[in-house]
């Protein structure tokens, strides 16, 4: 796992697959690695919010294929997404389903430091760190899974200090319990992830020093915030090691060019608006970025801040603003989509949906794209163009619920109220409301 507290994560972030889906939706320890990832995964959703914005997605997946590409004893197919949440954590589940938390992308100062945290996390997976840990660890681990548990939520699941402050006795009572052999396998895995994750790295075409980099921006901002964590877990310095080896071991690659990726700067940017708050703070972000020095970080700055405008209701400014970026880099998808969100956003349906029809013409298989086209039929009020096109992308994207969120809306705006019933069923299922799917069927079958 990676850097929340960062010396406590040593322990229990590298369990967080485990202890979710154990204590959230439990399986047999006879269940197949599929089995368990299917639980994981609605435990997961059900009880975090995942960012489930069509870009967001679409560039984290891609960053994630590209690092896979670049991987060894690769034996399944990686699914990446992102928490809303603002601690500094990320986390890797059974099957290939690697989560990070936007506070962990929006902490990074470079593609190749955000890629740095995904290669560690993919490490864990090809390295199946979580299944030695059940199988060598079994008797030892289970006895504390509510614990660990306690510990994740505290860290990963709430905003305030109010979770953790409840469940500060039952985890100081647990970790007293643990064994040194448990905490020495449990480094071994996060050593074992960051010399293999750099390879990984390196052979991608990032920065390799990106990861010492990153381990020490996080260890200096958490620095103010170690009350409370159990002294046996800070006994134990590994922080000041990892750095050093991390960093022994990137000196000892070859150094290669870097390529920048602009669409780093401009998601990163559209993950905080996203994910902020605080319209006054993000407003000024902005606005103070707009006048940095690096040509990405200002017109990531405007592409933000667009869009805090368009969501402010301020549609003439918006519109200004991205047709400002369009007339430097016309050709970029991010900007032609954001102009379509804000002619949707004005009621220029029509306008939006000629927009979107050329960019899907254009980009067929961008996911992003298809999103926006289907949400943009709908608001133009094309239901049985929007649910034949949504229908054929459930062969495509079988487990994502927007796809079956969007096909359930027209499906019912469209009259067809028994297929829009037993879509949101899917839905719920995969979201892990199973009660919730079971009326939904009842509902289905009363139509």
């Amino acid at each position: 796992m990676f850097y929340a507290n960062y010396k406590l994560i040593k322990f229990c972030r590298l369990l967080i697959c485990l202890t979710i889906f154990i204590s959230l939706a439990p399986v047999s320890y006879g269940a197949t690695e599929h089995q368990m990832a299917k639980s994981f995964m609605r435990g997961v959703r059900a009880n975090f919010n995942i960012v489930d914005d069509p870009l967001v997605q679409n560039y984290i997946q891609n960053l994630g294929q590209h690092l896979t590409n670049h991987t060894k004893n690769l034996d399944k197919k990686f699914h990446f997404f992102v928490v809303d949440n603002d601690s500094i954590n990320a986390f890797s589940g059974p099957d290939g389903n690697v989560g990070i938390n936007s506070g962990i992308f929006l902490a990074t100062n470079s593609e190749s430091e955000l890629a740095s945290v995904l290669a560690h996390e993919i490490t864990h997976a090809t390295q199946k760190h979580i299944l030695r840990a059940q199988d060598e660890q079994k008797g030892l681990f289970l006895p504390e899974v509510a614990t660990t548990a306690a510990i994740i939520a505290a860290s990963m699941a709430s905003k305030s200090n109010s979770m953790a402050n409840a469940t500060s006795g039952a985890v100081m009572a647990g970790l007293a319990g643990s064994s040194q052999y448990a905490v020495n396998t449990i480094r071994s895995f996060e050593w074992e992830a960051d010399r293999i994750g750099m390879k990984v790295l390196y052979l991608s075409g990032f920065n390799p020093t990106a990861m010492p980099d990153f381990f020490e921006h996080v260890a200096r901002s958490n620095l103010n915030s170690m009350n409370g964590i159990p002294s046996m877990l800070l006994d134990h310095p590994v922080t000041a090691e990892r750095i050093a080896d991390a960093r022994n071991r990137a000196m000892q690659y070859k150094k290669h060019k870097i390529t920048i990726n602009p669409d780093y700067f401009l998601i990163k940017a559209r993950l905080k608006v996203f994910t902020s708050e605080n319209d006054y703070r993000i407003d000024n972000y902005f606005k103070n970025h707009m006048l940095d020095k690096e040509k990405w970080d200002r017109d990531a700055a405007q592409y933000g801040y667009t869009l805090f405008l368009a969501d402010s209701s301020k549609i003439s400014q918006a519109e200004e603003n991205i047709n400002s970026l369009l007339k430097k880099d016309p050709h970029n998808v991010i900007y032609q989509l954001a102009l379509v969100e804000i002619k949707n956003k004005d009621n220029k349906s029509n306008e939006a949906l000629a927009m979107i029809q050329r960019l899907l013409s254009n980009n067929p298989d961008s996911y992003s794209v298809i999103m926006e086209y289907a949400e943009t039929l709908i608001q133009a009020k094309h239901y049985q163009l929007a649910e034949d096109f949504l229908k054929a992308q459930t062969q495509n994207y079988v487990d994502d619920p927007r796809v079956y969120d969007l096909l359930a809306l027209a499906q019912g705006q469209n009259g067809h109220l028994k297929d829009a019933y037993r879509t949101r069923a899917k839905l719920f299922s995969l979201l892990g409301y199973d009660k919730a799917a079971q009326l939904q069927m009842d509902q289905a079958g009363k139509n």
